[in-house]
């Protein structure tokens, strides 16, 4: 993917970092909002799962905004796409290419943390929390239904994708979920 053989290194990622690192960050987060700001832990609770709720949204919209960028979008967004997910679609069976590289990950982290904290003040620490528990099961599924044969429960999460990849491109953008697709008209015909 580059020519520069340390950007190259930093594009991969094994699912053991994120199995490891990520969770991390959530208790991390977690002990923040309970041990240093003393929040209630039914509040840290309720900003929590409303992260991971709001993950499935944020998935949904990033997938199709973002990474599926019409004609509308400039040049340089294309190239984005086209260079950080495009290549996802050119070869869908790399495992190292399915899951966010750490440092990129860290400073998309960091940002959003920072939003949230300018809108929700403290409790950012456990809505990201939340939002990065979304991401690891977005990935979880991401990753199976991508190198493995998936266990039965994981089979219609795995079909939605594949239609995505191999028949609809401008549909089936949930991976975690299809929910976002029916609500906005973006599900694959049966």
């Amino acid at each position: 993917m580059f020519e520069n053989d340390i950007l190259e290194a930093l594009s991969k990622t094994s699912a053991a970092v994120a199995y490891t690192y990520y969770p991390a960050v959530v208790l991390g987060m977690l002990a923040v909002n309970l041990f240093y700001h003393h929040i209630h832990w039914m509040s840290v609770l309720g900003f929590y799962v409303w992260g991971v709720l709001f993950f499935t949204f944020f998935e949904y919209l990033v997938h199709r905004y973002i990474y599926h960028i019409d004609d509308s979008g400039s040049d340089r967004m294309k190239r984005f796409a086209e260079r950080y997910h495009g290549i996802h679609h050119d070869y869908p069976q790399d495992k190292e290419r399915l899951i966010m590289p750490p440092l990129v990950w860290t400073i998309l982290v960091a940002f959003l943390l920072g939003l949230a904290y300018l809108i929700g003040g403290q409790t950012a620490f456990s809505f990201i929390a939340g939002l990065v528990t979304g991401y690891l099961g977005y990935i979880f599924v991401h990753y199976q239904v991508h190198t493995s044969n998936p266990p039965r429960w994981l089979k219609s999460r795995m079909m939605h994708h594949a239609k995505h990849h191999y028949q609809f491109e401008d549909k089936a953008f949930g991976v975690s979920t299809n929910f976002w697709d029916k609500v906005f008209g973006t599900m694959p015909p049966r």
